[in-house]
């Protein structure tokens, strides 16, 4: 694995974790075991890796495929409660939509499909 791979798989966990405002650089570094020099060179910015993640979690919402993926159903709902501005923006870097539109009909659909029991599971 590359030390890249490394920095978007620590990236990816902790966002979906703790959300953009919960991620420092250091619990990225740490985890991926690297500096945060390292995770500054090969992506300049906090910003620059959240819309790297973004993306890859753009192709999951276009292929209307997040059943499967519950921790990202429950990562978009976070991210839209607390940082919404970034995250249309990141969005929109990837795939320029209405995602007002297209998100309310994913979670709605989703959400339908999702158990109650499967869903306390996804908040825990």
């Amino acid at each position: 694995m590359t030390t890249e791979e490394k920095i978007l798989n620590s990236a990816q966990k902790n966002f979906l974790l703790y959300g953009y405002y919960g991620t420092t650089i250091k619990k990225i570094a740490k985890e991926a075991g690297v500096s945060k020099a390292i995770i500054h060179y090969h992506f300049r910015s906090k910003d620059n890796l959240y819309e790297q993640i973004i993306g890859g979690i753009a192709e999951l919402l276009l292929k209307n495929n997040i059943k499967e993926h519950q921790e990202i159903l429950l990562f978009v709902i976070k991210e839209l409660q607390n940082n919404r501005n970034l995250f249309f923006k990141s969005l929109a870097t990837f795939s320029p939509q209405n995602w007002n539109e297209r998100l309310i009909t994913l979670i709605k659909n989703t959400l339908v499909e999702i158990t109650p029991d499967e869903f306390v599971k996804v908040l825990k």
